[in-house]
C-alpha cells in the first residue's frame, strides 16, 4: 500500500462551513485508496475519467464546493443531522437518533446516492454526482458536531484556540488537525498521512473489521450490500462523543490546552479519519462489486426515516 502516488495539498485549511474542512476531506479521500480494490478503482477511473489515482481526495471536498449553487441547494440538509440533543447532558443514540420527518439528512444522504451510484440505468453525469455526494456524506458523518444540531453543530458555540475566537465546529473541523500536524509531524501532512496509514496496518488492523461490521436483526434486517454499509449505526455510535468529549470544557477555557491534550489521548480526531476511510472504501468496493455482479437488481438498506423515495439528485 504505496503512498507515494498519492497528491495532497499540504495547505491547512480552516473552513468553518466545511465538514473536516477542504484538507481533512481531502486527507481521508487519499487515506481510504489504498483500501479499494482494483476493481473499484478502475470503475472509478471509468465513471469519471483521468481520476485514477489519487481521485477520491480530489473529489472529497465537492459537495461543500457546490452545495451553494441554486441546482444544489437541495443539499444543504445532507451534511449533517439534527436530533435535537443537549450536549453534554443529553446525547441520542439507538432508536432515538433519527433524521427530522420530512428533512433529509446525511444518514438519508449515504443511503440514497449509494442507491444511485449503483443504478447503472441513469445518466452518467447522475452517477459521477452520486460517487461525489457519496464519499464527502460517508467522511461528514464521522464527524461528530454533524451528529447533533445544538448550536448549529458548535458553530454558534464561540470557544478560544490558541488564544484567538474562533467556534466549535471550527476547531473540529481543522483547527485541532492543523495543530496535531504541526506538533507531532513538523507541519508536514504526508506525514500525518503515512502516521495513519501505518496505524491501519499496526495497531488497528486488528479492529478495523468491526467498523465495517453492519447489523442484521429481526426487527431491522434491512443493510445495504455485503452489510457494509450502516450510516444509521455509525452515528449512533459516534454521538455519544458530543457528551462524553466534544462539549466538555469551561467557558473561558483555550481549547488548543488540555482539551486538545485530551483528544490526543484518545486517539482523536486520527481514529475517526481512519474509520472514515476504511468505511469510505468499503463501501465503494461493496457497491462496484455488487453493481458488476447483480446489474439492475434491487438491495435493502438500514433504514432511518420513512423517507425512502430517495431522489434528491
Amino acid at each position: 500500500m504505496k503512498l507515494s502516488h498519492l497528491t495532497l495539498t499540504v495547505g491547512l485549511y480552516s473552513q468553518s462551513t466545511y465538514g473536516w474542512g477542504f484538507f481533512g476531506h481531502r486527507l481521508i479521500g487519499n487515506l481510504a485508496e489504498p483500501f479499494l480494490s482494483p476493481e473499484t478503482s478502475a470503475a472509478i477511473g471509468k465513471l469519471i475519467p483521468n481520476c485514477n489515482r489519487g481521485c477520491l481526495g480530489r473529489i472529497s471536498p465537492w459537495a461543500d464546493k457546490i452545495k451553494n449553487r441554486p441546482e444544489y441547494r437541495f443539499s444543504k440538509s445532507l451534511h449533517y443531522i439534527n436530533t435535537g440533543d443537549n450536549p453534554p447532558d443529553t446525547c441520542s443514540s439507538g432508536a432515538a437518533f433519527l433524521c427530522q420527518p420530512g428533512v433529509p439528512c446525511v444518514v438519508d444522504a449515504i443511503q440514497n446516492y449509494t442507491q444511485r451510484l449503483m443504478d447503472e440505468s441513469l445518466p452518467v453525469s447522475h452517477r459521477q454526482d452520486a460517487l461525489r455526494f457519496l464519499v464527502h456524506y460517508i467522511e461528514d458523518i464521522h464527524q461528530p458536531l454533524h451528529l447533533s444540531g445544538k448550536k448549529r453543530g458548535g458553530n454558534g458555540e464561540r470557544v478560544k484556540f490558541n488564544k484567538r475566537m474562533t467556534n466549535l465546529h471550527r476547531v473540529w473541523d481543522s483547527q485541532l488537525l492543523t495543530q496535531r500536524i504541526k506538533v507531532s509531524f513538523s507541519n508536514k501532512a504526508p506525514l500525518y498521512l503515512s502516521y495513519l496509514q501505518s496505524k491501519l496496518q499496526g495497531e488497528w488492523s486488528s479492529i478495523k473489521d468491526t467498523w465495517i461490521s453492519c447489523p442484521v436483526t429481526k426487527s431491522d434486517p434491512k443493510v445495504f450490500p455485503n452489510h457494509i454499509v450502516c450510516p444509521l449505526k455509525w452515528g449512533q455510535e459516534l454521538n455519544p462523543l458530543n457528551c462524553d468529549l466534544i462539549w466538555r470544557f469551561d467557558s473561558n477555557e483555550d481549547l488548543a490546552l488540555s482539551y486538545y491534550n485530551r483528544t490526543v489521548a484518545l486517539d482523536l480526531p486520527d481514529k475517526l479519519m481512519a474509520m472514515a476511510a476504511i468505511r469510505l472504501a468499503s463501501t465503494l468496493n461493496a457497491v462496484f462489486a455488487q453493481t458488476k455482479a447483480e446489474k439492475g437488481s434491487s438491495f435493502l438498506y438500514q433504514s432511518s426515516t420513512s423517507q425512502d423515495g430517495f431522489v434528491f439528485e
